[in-house]
């Protein structure tokens, strides 16, 4: 079969797309033939060595793929060939990736879709769909009439926590390039600021009391500069990247 793998981790000229040994079914796992993946910014990490992680050598790239189900395995009993089906976790902690012709995926790591889902639409939307969806109902639980701030709502998951909040009747501020504006007023943002501009203030003005929920994808924002627009009892979510700077916060802003 035609992959996209590498032999070691380092830049691109390491990858290579060529013949790669299509896998054997074994006794939990379902065979998929490939329709569609995307390249995910973790594909980088994995690529580079920044992401330190066990990796089989030589590697397949990929970690989020949606394909139809070949073969099963002997223990497989909730897939069946013919299935349309997707994956998010796969190309790291000593599993091939998905950028191949066919895939070998462990039954627990597949969920079906349904049939009349575009596969490109759904591949390229639906792992920071399903991460914003974690963060509003599970980590956050927020509820109508709330007021929640999203910083680099202009991104893929950003996008989505702006759209799902709105949804669920969230009061949602967000934060973008000017050239995201009108999307995210279309996705339900009631107020738009550019990232670039000293937005703290602006907020503080129109929110003395501080903001509920902080949500910050693109890792630009000062974790004190945020602490300093929470409200009382307020909650900080971070979505951000593998850039870590070290923190002083003032104590008293946990009491």
């Amino acid at each position: 079969m035609k992959a996209v793998y590498s032999r070691k981790t380092g830049d691109s000229s390491h990858i290579i797309i060529g013949e790669f040994p299509i896998p054997e079914i074994s006794e939990n796992k379902v065979l998929i033939k490939i329709q569609a993946v995307p390249v995910n910014y973790v594909d980088t990490y994995i690529q580079s060595g920044a992401y330190q992680t066990e990796l089989p050598t030589p590697f397949i790239l990929g970690r989020d793929a949606v394909g139809q189900v070949i073969k099963v395995g002997r223990s497989v009993d909730s897939f069946s060939v013919g299935d349309l089906v997707w994956t998010n976790s796969m190309g790291y902690d000593g599993r091939q990736g998905v950028m191949s012709e066919f895939a070998l995926i462990p039954q627990e790591r597949l969920y079906h879709v349904p049939d009349n889902v575009n596969p490109l639409q759904l591949v390229a939307a639906v792992h920071s769909a399903a991460t914003a969806s974690i963060v509003l109902t599970d980590i956050i639980r927020i509820k109508q009439g709330e007021t929640i701030l999203i910083e680099g709502a202009g991104g893929h998951v950003g996008s989505k926590l702006t759209a799902l909040a709105s949804a669920m009747g969230a009061r949602v501020l967000t934060t973008s390039q000017e050239k995201d504006f009108k999307t995210l007023t279309d996705l339900g943002s009631c107020w738009t600021l550019d990232y670039r501009s000293q937005y703290k203030s602006q907020i503080l003005e129109q929110y003395p009391e501080g903001i509920q929920y902080i949500i910050d994808t693109s890792g630009k924002v000062s974790l004190q500069d945020n602490s300093d627009l929470l409200a009382f009892q307020g909650t900080i979510v971070l979505i951000t990247s593998l850039r870590i700077r070290w923190l002083i916060l003032t104590v008293s802003i946990f009491i």
